[in-house]
């Protein structure tokens, strides 16, 4: 199944944060939906753009550059964002999401 959404959310953020690293997860499975559906996801992003950003104004940057795939596509969307600096002492398997309530059996 093409992943359309998912491509989009990466080239946005590509083209906007130029990250160090980026990974764009849909978590739409652990969800309530449709199977097949791009609808949650979890971001994870590091940017030296982000290097004089609060975490506020970076979850900010990063919805604005979604903009038109939060409005349309887009339910949920779970930011990690990063500076280099601070991505040194993460580790990437840390930052997992619950599974949605109605989900959980």
């Amino acid at each position: 199944m093409e992943k359309v959404v998912q491509k989009k959310i990466e080239r946005s953020l590509n083209e906007a944060f130029n990250p160090a690293f980026l990974k764009v997860s849909n978590e739409s499975f652990k969800h309530n939906v449709p199977k097949g559906s791009e609808t949650h996801f979890q971001v994870i992003i590091v940017s030296n753009y982000f290097e004089s950003l609060n975490q506020v104004d970076r979850h900010r940057q990063v919805y604005k550059t979604l903009g038109n795939e939060m409005k349309e596509s887009i339910h949920a969307c779970s930011i990690q964002a990063f500076t280099l600096t601070e991505w040194e002492k993460k580790k990437e398997d840390s930052f997992s999401t619950p599974n949605c309530e109605q989900f959980k059996k």
